[in-house]
């Protein structure tokens, strides 16, 4: 005897994972009818042409976006899956992890909770190597989270970009003031400005016609 147990599809998925292993990211596509079997047979023979692997193949032939194919290996790794494209970074939780480790293994620390967890989004989840050398250096207090390999990168380079900008200007600001916008004007030019707006006035209490007149002209 057997009874029907309604469940949604990620519950079925996730059963099946754990009763017959993980299925292969080609299998997972055309379970949620991103693909069809001709378009996962396409990219096969893609990926054993050029060696690439199969999603980059299925990106190559624009059969999948790249969030799709992220969340297919997100759920695929058992992480979850998030978009970071404009999310405003913090940079003293960034710092969490080296810069040359975030940009080499494509991994960026978003958030830390009061226990000091930190959450750090990788842009793939199936890297073991990049996944322990970020649990190293954070001393195994994190959470991984997966997202795109094109919001890491973004992301990065607002980052790193917006520091070296500012670390640019306070640089030369400290070097040459007269010579940073830190410094709009120079002593002399505030003299001369003072002395013009104070003459102005002057002459519009005493003359306030023929300035008027004169500065219309102008």
């Amino acid at each position: 005897p057997f009874y029907v147990q309604p469940a949604t599809r990620n519950d079925v998925r996730e059963a099946a994972q754990r009763a017959h292993g993980k299925s292969t990211i080609g299998d997972l596509l055309l379970e949620a009818d991103l693909i069809t079997r001709e378009d996962l047979q396409r990219a096969l023979e893609l990926a054993e042409r050029t060696g690439v692997r199969l999603g980059g193949a299925l990106l190559s032939l624009g059969l999948v976006s790249e969030e799709q194919l992220g969340e297919q290996i997100a759920f695929q790794q058992g992480m979850p899956f998030v978009a970071i494209r404009g999310l405003e970074l913090d940079p003293d939780i960034a710092a969490a992890l080296p810069e040359h480790l975030a940009r080499t293994r494509e991994v960026i620390a978003l958030d830390r909770d009061a226990t000091g967890l930190v959450t750090v989004a990788v842009a793939d989840p199936t890297d073991k190597a990049a996944i322990e050398e970020v649990r190293t250096a954070l001393d195994g207090n994190v959470a991984f989270v997966a997202t795109t390999r094109t919001d890491i990168r973004d992301a990065l380079e607002r980052l790193y970009h917006d520091q070296y900008l500012e670390h640019s200007a306070t640089d030369l600001r400290n070097r040459a003031p007269a010579e940073s916008a830190y410094m709009v004007l120079s002593k002399g030019q505030k003299y001369f400005f003072i002395g013009f707006a104070a003459s102005i006035v002057a002459l519009l209490a005493l003359l306030p016609i023929p300035t008027l007149t004169v500065m219309m002209a102008i």
